[in-house]
């Protein structure tokens, strides 16, 4: 990894100008933001007035009407973090509207994404006059149409493209809502809702919360309003559900803890499909009986820790030697389909081009795709589209179903495509011991959250004062003790003597908090050393 150091020039003027500390002024300087964008983070983020939105009415009195007319609504949800939480979040705005409801969140290996023909027909067989879809519902075309056809309304709450005209009574999609929501996750949809019919927010805010961060929506707008409220509940103990998944005391919580514990764990559950049921997250984020949420609680970190142990047996089978340089593919029939995108993610970051990771299910290939930097993944499937029962994603992911015997067509585009690689130079602030201080670090982190579209970039930190050097469990787990912060070095290549009585280094990580007894440190989490 190269890196290009960044020297911060205006951040003593803004030091001035804004009131704030030298490693906070310099990173908001690195963000290249204007006077106003500068204003607008230090400020306490907003929620947004969406009592004038036409849709929101729409959906408002639909929902009024259900009430009085005692109508049955059903919910249908999605298997990952975000789905999940909208659907509770939905079920709990109809309980508290006093509203017949069920739910369903569809298997990820069997049925796939999506509100499907077989569980419209299903619900209105049932006695369901109105369906909502949560984190889906775009794409369903055909169960759109059933619907109408049938006499039944149908919401749709989503934020994936629109590629086709959507059949609905109504359509809620960031797409149409003001500026400040246009990043909002499927959860962050729901939460309007709740919003438009001036429901207590806390809970509603804490599973949005949870549902942004897992779906790594940026945190600009109502976005960064929704983790600011939803981490202040959680950790004030609002949803004590989302508390029994931390490795931490709810009170330390942040959003790196909730990405890193709570979301794998919800998200765990509808990758392993074969050995669980998304719908008893939904049930267990609905409770209240203590035993109950602690059984379930335990239930989920273990199949977690299978999800973990899964993917590490699936990566460890793999021979690097044998991939291709260009893009590597890897196709093992043992492989549980729900794990590949994983095992994908994590080859492509271990071998730094894309990688492509096939499985067997139901008869076909099922496969995830992961990208790099100046690789669009969609942009290069789209010539041979053709070839796929389905697939879909993003420029840097996808997932992909096909017939085997298209396999080695498939293999000798990927393998061939000419890809315009980018040169990847990470860009890091130039720091000292001056920027590294308590006070400084204090400042920096009272202004988060931080995280997709607001990550804290790298510090370059310029040979700061060793007061001591030591590892930890191993020779090469690292930890330098500086005047006000911690370095800690999980390497690969290097181990405690290659740096022993060496006071001229420079160190090259990201900044995180840190709680150890219930103190609060700050720790430079090391990507790199510079001699």
């Amino acid at each position: 990894m190269k890196y290009e150091i960044y020297r911060s020039k205006g951040y003593r003027e803004i030091m001035s100008n804004y009131h704030v500390g030298s490693l906070l002024a310099k990173t908001m300087d690195f963000f290249g933001w204007n006077s106003e964008e500068i204003t607008e983070f230090l400020c306490e983020p907003k929620c947004v007035d969406v009592s004038a939105d036409l849709t929101l009415i729409r959906i408002k009195k639909r929902l009024l009407l259900a009430q009085q007319m005692k109508e049955k609504v059903f919910v249908f949800g999605d298997y990952d973090a975000d789905g999940i939480c909208a659907t509770t979040m939905m079920v709990k705005i109809l309980k508290q509207l006093e509203i017949e409801c069920g739910y369903y969140i569809p298997n990820r290996l069997d049925e796939g994404y999506g509100l499907n023909i077989e569980r419209t027909k299903q619900a209105i067989e049932k006695g369901y006059s109105l369906i909502i879809t949560v984190d889906n519902g775009v794409k369903a075309t055909q169960s759109l149409e059933f619907a109408k056809m049938s006499g039944i309304d149908v919401i749709v709450t989503d934020h994936h493209i629109i590629e086709n005209e959507v059949e609905a009574y109504a359509l809620l999609h960031p797409f149409f809502l003001p500026k400040e929501l246009k990043g909002l996750c499927g959860a962050g949809c729901v939460l309007q809702i709740a919003k438009i019919l001036d429901l207590e927010l806390p809970s509603y805010l804490v599973l949005a919360m949870v549902a942004t961060v897992g779906d790594m929506m940026e945190l600009k707008g109502e976005n960064r309003w929704i983790v600011r409220e939803g981490l202040k509940f959680l950790k004030s103990g609002n949803y004590p559900n989302f508390a029994l998944l931390l490795n931490e005391k709810v009170e330390n919580a942040n959003e790196e803890a909730v990405g890193f514990q709570i979301v794998p764990k919800l998200n765990a559950v509808g990758r392993l499909a074969d050995r669980a049921n998304a719908n008893s997250v939904v049930q267990f984020l609905l409770s209240s009986n203590q035993s109950e949420m602690a059984r379930f609680a335990q239930e989920v970190s273990l199949l977690n820790q299978v999800r973990r142990e899964l993917t590490k047996e699936h990566i460890q089978q793999i021979d690097n030697s044998n991939l291709s340089k260009s893009f590597a593919v890897v196709c093992n029939e043992s492989f549980h389909p729900g794990i590949v995108g994983l095992v994908a993610n994590n080859l492509c970051n271990e071998i730094g081009v894309p990688v492509m990771v096939v499985t067997m299910h139901n008869g076909h290939c099922v496969g995830s795709i992961r990208g790099v930097g100046g690789i669009d993944i969609i942009e290069c499937l789209n010539p041979i589209k053709d070839h796929f029962l389905s697939y879909g994603g993003h420029a840097l992911a996808a997932g992909i179903s096909f017939e085997k015997e298209k396999l080695a067509s498939i293999i000798n585009h990927l393998e061939n495509y000419p890809y315009i690689r980018a040169e990847i130079e990470q860009a890091c602030i130039l720091v000292n011991d001056e920027d590294m201080t308590v006070d400084n670090l204090t400042g920096l982190f009272a202004k988060g959250p931080y995280g997709q579209g607001l990550a804290l970039p790298l510090y370059y930190y310029q040979t700061p004062k060793i007061i001591s050097y030591n590892y930890l469990k191993k020779e090469n787990y690292l930890k330098w003790k500086f005047a006000e912060i911690d370095g800690l070095w999980f390497s690969n290549t290097n181990s405690y003597k290659d740096f022993v009585g060496d006071d001229s280094l420079n160190f090259i990580g990201k900044v995180r908090t840190n709680y150890f007894r219930d103190m609060l440190s700050y720790v430079l989490q090391l990507e790199s050393i510079e001699k």
